[in-house]
């Protein structure tokens, strides 16, 4: 039997979703047309959609050469029928992958363009760190997660944005309240929010301290253990027009995507799970990545590759998306170089990280050249929307292409809904330490949008590279992050 024929709904889901790529390719194509006649004012956005457009081959089902051919949880029962799993327990993980009839308490969806929900209680007592939860991937995956019972700490760059957070996952909460006696026994996660600016090293390296006062002061009648079992480093930074600088002298996509993360792991460390029972399965670390970092060139170049001397300051060469393809491809090697580590010291058992990247998403990532999305913020709310306006306003036509941009890309990209299902899965499904199962829950890889491991290119496996930019961010923070026991 052919795997058109095992995977029918895989192959559908792949001529619906090649359709939708050539109609956003056309769109991208007609308004590339019009910018490029009122280009005095969108250098930004023709960055921005030639990023769009050199990653089509990466961006939907089929197209991607080097993604393997099934992910954990999509497999054939026994008389060929295609299924898509979206959570399985470690239980019943191993009837799964033989191929056995489906068990009552495995939650099974066949589209697999739906949202990926971790059972309930499945992440039931578990601790589950974001960055960069006010918005986006980060929200979404902090609402799934706690609706399968985590406990979700929301951290964003003020007070005020974190408690907006907070209010908003148990809006969702109350919206998919319990509704009939056969949920009478799901729970929910608590939910609270901590600031953290990655922009700033002092805030980093003073979260943890934040966090145990944050803790000591939630009720007795609420469990919320310290130990934390995952830590999704989410938190990102792309598009921005001009060169600007942190408060610590660093290049902010540079702070913002890679350094506060690497010093906030390192400053987490000691709060890592380290149990592996029935009920924990150690610690995971999730570094998004993008699909940008494949893109990485070095400065003034057309070299691939990490650019260790630019990447700091990008005084050599900076462009809108320069800066955010570089780091990102700097989460790649910072995640397997730090599982290297940690199996070096013997971690290996109860320690896992791994990088992903969520697809062309419709999030903030895009406000710098696209504006906010303008379905969730209004134009009259829009900050960043004015200022890119002001700028268009002198330019013939540079409205119109402006608002193209804003009203059909967004709509043409990935749902926030549908591009958090990688990190979501990765937070909660089974990894390679549980017995008898095939998850591809392994440390050091890279995930793809549709929550398989994907190979990389060389460039993004440069053990070298990986161990210059450990060293480097170390010098950067003034730290000496060695992954302990």
């Amino acid at each position: 039997m052919t795997e058109k024929e095992c995977f029918p709904i895989h192959y559908s889901a792949t001529k619906i979703m090649t359709v939708k790529f050539f109609i956003l390719k056309f769109a991208i194509m007609t308004t590339f047309g019009m910018i490029q006649q009122t280009h005095a004012w969108s250098t930004g956005t023709i960055d921005c959609l030639r990023n769009v457009l050199s990653l089509q081959h990466q961006s939907f089902p089929g197209r991607n050469r080097r993604t393997s051919k099934h992910s954990a949880y999509d497999y054939a029962d026994k008389n060929g029928n295609s299924m898509t799993t979206c959570m399985v327990s470690s239980s019943k993980a191993s009837e799964i992958f033989e191929g056995d009839v489906v068990s009552e308490s495995v939650s099974v969806c066949n589209d697999p363009n739906k949202p990926f929900n971790p059972l309930p209680n499945f992440m039931l007592g578990k601790t589950v760190i974001i960055t960069g939860a006010a918005s986006g991937l980060g929200l979404e995956s902090a609402k799934r997660m706690s609706a399968a019972g985590a406990n979700i700490v929301l951290t964003a760059r003020s007070i005020d944005k974190s408690n907006w957070a907070v209010d908003a996952v148990n809006e969702y909460l109350n919206e998919i309240e319990i509704s009939s006696a056969t949920d009478a026994e799901c729970q929910h996660g608590h939910v609270i929010g901590i600031e953290l600016e990655l922009e700033d090293l002092n805030s980093v390296k003073t979260f943890s301290k934040r966090y145990k006062e944050k803790l000591i002061n939630i009720p007795s009648t609420i469990t919320f253990k310290e130990q934390i079992d995952v830590l999704m480093n989410n938190a990102g930074l792309g598009g921005m027009p001009t060169r600007e600088f942190t408060i610590d002298g660093f290049e902010r996509t540079f702070q913002s995507n890679h350094l506060g993360h690497f010093v906030l792991t390192h400053t987490l460390f000691p709060y890592f799970n380290r149990d592996v029972n029935d009920k924990y399965d150690g610690c995971r670390v999730i570094n998004v990545s993008s699909l940008a970092h494949e893109s990485a060139r070095l400065a003034n170049s057309k070299v691939s590759g990490i650019d260790i001397d630019n990447i700091v300051m990008a005084d050599k060469e900076y462009s809108n998306y320069g800066p955010y393809q570089q780091t990102k491809l700097a989460n790649v090697l910072f995640t397997q170089e730090l599982q290297r580590r940690a199996n070096a010291a013997g971690m290996k058992e109860w320690f896992t990280t791994v990088s992903m990247e969520p697809g062309i998403v419709a999030t903030d990532i895009w406000r710098y050249t696209l504006g906010k999305d303008p379905r969730s913020n209004p134009r009259g709310d829009n900050d960043v929307w004015s200022a890119v306006e002001r700028s268009s306003s002198t330019v013939p036509g540079g409205k119109i292409v402006q608002w193209l941009a804003r009203n059909i890309f967004y709509r043409a990209f990935t749902k926030t809904e549908i591009g958090a299902n990688t990190q979501i899965y990765l937070a909660s499904a089974p990894n390679n330490r549980c017995e008898r199962t095939q998850s591809t829950i392994e440390g050091g890889k890279h995930y793809g949008w549709d929550m398989q491991m994907k190979e990389l290119d060389d460039f993004a496996q440069d053990k070298e590279k990986a161990l210059e930019l450990w060293t480097i961010s170390e010098e950067c923070a003034g730290i000496k992050f060695t992954p302990h026991r």
